[in-house]
């Protein structure tokens, strides 16, 4: 990489690590709860795979995050906290790196940045460690994919991480799975996404049939038993009641977590969120048209499909009935960002070059203060 790129990288790594930091956390309700506790029991008492449950069939929760805590003695919460959010911060750097096969150096910087800020508002995401390790590999199997590397070398490492995002998060796997069923029909080459898409098919049906009592095929066929709004305590004490009474560790291991002090921070008026919302959609709306018009999106029609496909997505959370139930729809936009944030890099084309930049700082700022 040149110099500009490196600082650029480390720049954007810094922007979301920073970000999450300083935002408050919505932890100690919903599917965010299980996670920590999840991972401690399993640091305490080791993996039984046959358990039920979404958190027992991901490598985030019962191998990556327990061996951390027992080979260092690092606090779960703050593994979550600190480490999974610096594996989270590569993510826009790849973004950067992906978004630059369609938009200039400086646009690219401006969508990835855009990216680097919406995720912090979506306040669950640094409890969601199985989303923050399968994000950015999903993002490295993209990139790698749409890259000129050899296809004797592309096509194992882009199957590999393709597993391994799925391995991590089953949500952010399938989104992988469907963005790459969508840039096989429009690849030039076919065969290089065939092979990973296979093996991720091949792997989500072997893996997911095989743990946790095939916990995860049961609700992609009852969405409205997905929705949890169990509370942090409820959770731990429904951990505790399953282990023997002498299994002292396995308390030891829970008690931190739940004493964390994350807190929800305070949030604006439904309606004025709503109405700047709006003004972004309105934005990136702004950056399709430029696409469009600067025949850009004809350029890279792997890429161009991944963001149509994002841009439906979305669409269907805000009015699938289940998801209103719960804090899924936030979780849908924001990993849907990952596609759609170049559109707000795309709009800079309509601002002059010398106001492109301040311009969309204050968006991106504003955004980030009224959303979080």
């Amino acid at each position: 990489m040149r110099r500009k790129e490196v600082i650029t990288s480390i720049l954007l790594w810094l922007l979301l690590f920073v970000a999450i930091l300083i935002t408050p956390v919505n932890y100690h309700i919903g599917d965010t709860a299980s996670e920590m506790p999840h991972a401690a029991k399993v640091a305490a008492e080791g993996w039984n795979y046959r358990v039920s449950g979404n958190n027992n069939a991901s490598v985030v929760t019962c191998w990556l995050v327990p061996a951390i805590y027992n080979l260092t003695g690092i606090s779960i919460p703050d593994i979550y906290r600190y480490l999974l959010t610096g594996i989270f911060a590569f993510t826009p750097i790849l973004l950067y790196f992906l978004y630059k096969k369609v938009l200039s150096p400086g646009k690219a910087v401006i969508a990835a940045s855009f990216f680097a800020l919406l995720a912090p508002t979506y306040q669950e995401i640094p409890t969601r460690g199985k989303s923050m390790v399968a994000e950015p590999l999903a993002m490295g199997a993209v990139l790698l994919l749409l890259s000129d590397v050899r296809p004797k070398f592309k096509v194992p490492i882009v199957s590999l991480l393709v597993i391994l995002a799925l391995a991590s998060h089953y949500t952010i796997g399938m989104f992988l799975l469907v963005w790459l069923g969508v840039m096989y029909l429009v690849a030039k080459n076919r065969e290089e996404v065939s092979v990973p898409l296979i093996a991720g098919l091949v792997f989500f049906i072997v893996f997911f049939s095989l743990v946790a009592h095939g916990v995860i095929f049961y609700h992609l066929t009852h969405w409205n038993d997905l929705v949890d709004h169990s509370s942090i305590d409820v959770v731990i004490s429904t951990i505790l009641s399953t282990v023997p009474q002498s299994a002292n560790t396995t308390l030891a291991h829970l008690e931190p977590i739940r004493n964390v002090s994350w807190t929800v921070g305070m949030t604006l008026p439904t309606s004025v969120q709503s109405v700047f919302m709006y003004a972004v959609i309105a934005v990136m709306l702004a950056g399709a048209v430029s696409l469009f018009y600067r025949r850009k999106i004809f350029s890279n029609m792997e890429l161009s499909s991944c963001i149509a496909v994002s841009g439906v997505m979305s669409l269907i959370a805000l009015y699938l009935p289940f998801m209103t139930k719960g804090l899924y729809v936030s979780a849908w936009i924001q990993v849907s960002a990952l596609f759609l944030s170049i559109l707000f890099g795309a709009a800079c084309y309509w601002l002059r070059n010398r106001y492109s930049i301040p311009i969309a700082a204050v968006l991106l700022l504003a955004m980030y203060f009224l959303l979080r």
